[in-house]
């Protein structure tokens, strides 16, 4: 089953949060001391195999049996695509044509198949759409409103990490849609303050922006 403190000390072995040493601008507006990028552990082979079998992991501990994982364009394609190649070979029904791939379009095309325009692969079935990182959601969200117009199937939105910026749990709720974080970058940079492992001039400004305790 999904161990959440091994996921964790993965999240801080990868350096998937980072800090600034002044704060910066982020999409939303908001000013933020520290990141959240797992753009280079998504980009290394072995490190994306483990991050597919913890998504897989959480999945079933969520009680999630989808057809197909695909990932939010494009950040997430990658990890829609390995996770669900892993999902298949782990099925007892692995075979010929037992499983399919599907990549969701950034921009959709003119033509085609209605389905066609938005992926690449097959949509068909039970849908668990993932992310990598959820800020404000909106990639999250349109991308989940883009495959709904088209009759798809979505049981579940799964993020692997919540900057907890925005309630993306009761947007996504109000969408129809259940969305599971399988970390939250507040808890992480707790435990990385208690271990020592902020720089002392960012922590009261963590502090501030995360709610936490000083």
């Amino acid at each position: 089953m999904f161990n959440q403190q091994a996921f964790n000390e993965f999240i801080i072995e990868q350096g998937i949060i980072g800090f600034y040493d002044s704060p910066i601008t982020l999409k939303s507006g908001k000013q933020s001391t520290y990141y959240v990028n797992w753009r280079s552990a998504t980009a290394d082979v072995h490190a994306m195999e483990r991050i597919s079998q913890f998504v897989i992991d959480f999945a079933l501990e969520k009680k999630l049996n989808p057809d197909v994982f695909v990932g939010v364009p494009e950040g997430a394609s990658a990890l829609g695509i390995v996770t669900q190649l892993a999902w298949a070979k782990s099925s007892p029904s692995y075979s010929k044509k037992s499983h399919h791939f599907a990549m969701v379009r950034a921009k959709p095309k003119e033509h085609g198949h209605p389905q066609d325009r938005h992926c690449i692969g097959s949509l068909e079935g039970k849908l668990v759409l993932l992310e990598d990182v959820t800020t404000t959601g909106m990639s999250l969200i349109a991308t989940y409103n883009e495959l709904k117009k088209i009759g798809c199937d979505i049981i579940a939105c799964i993020g692997l990490t919540n900057r907890n910026d925005k309630d993306i749990h009761s947007e996504m709720a109000a969408l129809g849609c259940m969305y599971f974080q399988m970390s939250s970058s507040k808890e992480i940079i707790e435990s990385l303050i208690k271990s020592g492992s902020v720089p002392k001039a960012l922590i009261s400004k963590l502090n501030e922006e995360l709610g936490l305790r000083g």
